[in-house]
């Protein structure tokens, strides 16, 4: 993959990210997921789920508390957290070089987008937070990031399909499956925690690999001025 800069614009045949890009955001976290999902030593349940939802279980059975409770959401937590800081940072740069109000609105609200998903993540916004302050159930709470989710997409579809939307595809589809496994797969069933959780670092893995190369490719065509 080449990329040249002529006159701040960044010319390429094929403006998506390079092979590799897909391999590390798409590939560890899948393989990750497996593996917890196959090991037979601890429930992937405690490595998946949020830390202190783990302990208040295991502490009700007398059995608290691990260090590793909570790894796989922790993982994801702090990878969001990357995401957003990336965005937010590429939105710094692109405004201090005047570059276009459409290119740093677009890694800013990329950045907001990523924090509000990043609180959820980490405060356990959609289980606790909002149903018990504001009364709003699971779904309803989906359905508002949905609709942030939407206008983002469609208010920055042009960007989205300059800078290659392939990551971003990724990122939804395994998003969409994590939240349909939370909705309306039983946790009974074995697979649950890796439908869910497992998609769901997957998504987060995919969306932090998209703002790092939007961020890239928007940085790369705007000149330092």
């Amino acid at each position: 993959m080449t990329n040249s800069v002529t006159n701040g614009t960044l010319t390429r045949q094929d403006t998506g990210p390079a092979l590799w890009v897909y391999l590390i955001s798409v590939v560890p976290p899948i393989l990750l997921g497996v593996v917890i999902a196959a090991q037979p030593y601890i429930d992937p349940a405690e490595l998946f789920r949020d830390p202190l939802s783990v302990a208040h279980d295991a502490a009700a059975k007398g059995e608290c508390c691990h260090a590793y409770y909570g790894f796989v959401s922790q993982l994801g937590g702090l990878i969001w957290a990357g995401g957003s800081f990336i965005a937010f940072l590429a939105a710094a740069v692109l405004f201090s070089r005047r570059n276009t109000c459409k290119d740093w609105r677009f890694m800013a609200a990329a950045g907001a987008l990523t924090s509000i998903l990043v609180v959820d993540e980490v405060f356990q916004g959609h289980e606790f937070v909002y149903p018990t302050l504001f009364g709003l159930s699971e779904t309803v709470v989906f359905a508002i990031y949905a609709l942030l989710a939407v206008a983002y997409l469609w208010h920055f579809r042009r960007i989205i399909i300059e800078v290659g939307a392939g990551l971003l595809i990724i990122s939804l589809t395994a998003f969409a499956t994590s939240i349909m496994s939370d909705l309306f797969v039983s946790d009974e069933l074995s697979w649950h925690r890796l439908a869910e959780d497992g998609s769901k670092l997957l998504g987060i893995c995919t969306w932090t690999a998209f703002n790092w190369w939007a961020a890239f490719v928007l940085i790369a065509r705007t000149p330092d001025t």
